[in-house]
């Protein structure tokens, strides 16, 4: 049983063979090391598949297995636990229980969180809490620590502005004075007006014009105008569906016309104003041939 565990976890992580074997030796009489494995491993599995609900679940199961763990020598599947409870309540449980659960004693034996995930975990988490003061300095915190190629940088980039614009200016300020010279506190700085120092990070120097807004851009003009309308309503479907914490960005169009010159200056006219993100419609811009052409009144057609 415990050979297919390892065979299974080692082969596919996220596999539901892994949980088969796990079921198998929580269903003997193992000993208590085992099973702490055993809900690992579907605790891991459950926090992979966004089940958070029962990832923490299984995780509190296995943390009452061993009654008052000293830190100090506590197994790494017992510290493995608490992190994966700590994820899971960080992401989906009570925000205020996922503090405390970060710095759990457990969860922080051995050689501690990794620190780029610990600051994202405390950022996320503060996030969640409705604290959005302590969420800006976290997530700023957060983005110094991660690398340009990290899918997170963007999030918390877009993140850390969106909340900084609801901030009063006194709490940001307040927020830079709190924090030592480094790349997050020349961010934070730069939001309230400061120049950005020398030698800084190109995502620095962003932060200045970032806003967390959102720009779009849309061919109202054209021979693509007839797709506009269709494009905006997919953007607003989107904005009505994420984030339900915080407030919510702004929408800013610019009309692209239908060349790829115009849809290049009206992206830059976005980014200028300083849009985090601006998304277009149609690939090159080119304007439709016959055969697109076609292809638009077919759509129309079918659509009347």
């Amino acid at each position: 049983m415990w050979d297919r565990l390892v065979k299974a976890r080692a082969d596919d992580p996220g596999g539901r063979e892994v949980v088969a074997a796990a079921d198998d030796v929580l269903a003997s009489d193992a000993p208590v090391t085992l099973q702490l494995a055993a809900l690992r491993a579907k605790a891991e599995y459950a926090y992979a598949h966004g089940d958070d609900v029962l990832a923490i679940g299984l995780a509190e199961r296995g943390l009452a297995l061993v009654a008052a763990p000293d830190p100090g020598s506590a197994p790494q599947t017992l510290i493995d636990l608490a992190r994966v409870r700590a994820r899971a309540m960080v992401r989906g449980g009570d925000p205020t229980a996922a503090i405390a659960a970060i710095d759990h004693p457990v969860a922080t034996a051995g050689e501690g969180w990794p620190g780029a995930e610990l600051a994202g975990l405390r950022a996320v988490a503060a996030d969640r809490n409705g604290d959005w003061a302590a969420a800006v300095a976290g997530l700023a915190r957060w983005r110094e620590l991660l690398t340009d190629a990290d899918p997170s940088a963007l999030w918390a980039e877009h993140r850390m502005a969106r909340l900084a614009d609801g901030l009063p200016p006194a709490t940001l300020r307040e927020l830079v004075d709190g924090l030592p010279p480094s790349p997050a506190r020349a961010c934070l700085a730069a939001k309230t007006g400061e120049p950005t120092p020398p030698g800084m990070p190109a995502w620095v120097a962003a932060c200045a014009r970032a806003t967390g807004h959102i720009g779009i851009v849309l061919p109202r003009s054209g021979p693509l105008a007839a797709f506009a309308d269709t494009h905006l309503a997919a953007a607003m479907a989107t904005l009505e569906a994420a984030d339900a914490h915080g407030p919510r960005p702004q929408l800013r169009w610019r009309d692209s016309g239908s060349s790829a010159k115009s849809a290049r200056r009206a992206a830059k006219a976005l980014v200028g104003r300083g849009r985090s993100h601006a998304r277009g419609a149609h690939r090159g811009q080119e304007r439709p041939g016959r055969r697109q052409r076609g292809r638009a009144a077919d759509r129309d057609r079918r659509a009347g």
